[in-house]
């Protein structure tokens, strides 16, 4: 299904520019710090070494990091010009270019899943069967990154959204919980 973060990363000066625009400020430094400390908590765990889908592997941020820390890293995104970035920027994990609700992967190939900064990208109507697929293809783990309603930058985002199109889809505790246990998953944090 088509939706607009499906498109908005397909351009090369976007996709060249994406961690500079989100991670160079103080705050996007915090944010960079935070989730990388999420993600290595949450690959304990998965059993070392451990073969990890990260999809979207957008610049390769955490592909590099959980490849430094011995985990058998894929990386997958519906974006070229993304897998390019994450290309030049090394890292060395395998990438392919692939799309979320539809994965090219045999049923449990991976230990875990990685899903940092997709979920708010995601109309709620299509993350059910998103999460689903993450669930056929990793065997054990699969962690995802939603949007909090309850901060003050998701607030100003719906004010600035009025009754236009919405990007950005936060989630409540209860509608993430709904939404896994609908997938077949269990929320663990």
């Amino acid at each position: 299904m088509a939706y607009r973060a499906k498109g908005m990363y397909g351009d090369e000066s976007v996709a060249a520019s994406y961690d500079t625009a989100r991670f160079t400020t103080w705050r996007g430094r915090l944010v960079d710090r935070l989730e990388k400390r999420l993600v290595v908590r949450a690959l304990e765990l998965a059993p070392p070494g451990a073969r990890v889908l990260d999809v979207p592997v957008g610049t390769g941020r955490m592909t590099r990091l959980m490849t430094s820390r011995g985990y058998d890293v894929v990386g997958a995104d519906v974006s070229l010009a993304m897998l390019r970035q994450a290309l030049v920027r090394g890292g060395g994990a395998p990438l392919l270019l692939a799309d979320a609700e539809q994965l090219p992967f045999p049923t449990g190939a991976f230990d875990a899943l990685m899903a940092v900064r997709l979920m708010f990208h995601v109309p709620p109507s299509i993350r059910v069967k998103m999460l689903a697929e993450f669930k056929r293809v990793s065997r054990d783990l699969v962690v995802v990154g939603y949007a909090n309603t309850w901060t003050v930058g998701s607030a100003i985002r719906r004010l600035r959204a009025g009754r236009g199109p919405r990007y950005i889809y936060p989630a409540s505790r209860s509608e993430i919980i709904g939404e896994a246990e609908r997938a077949g998953l269990r929320v663990v944090g």
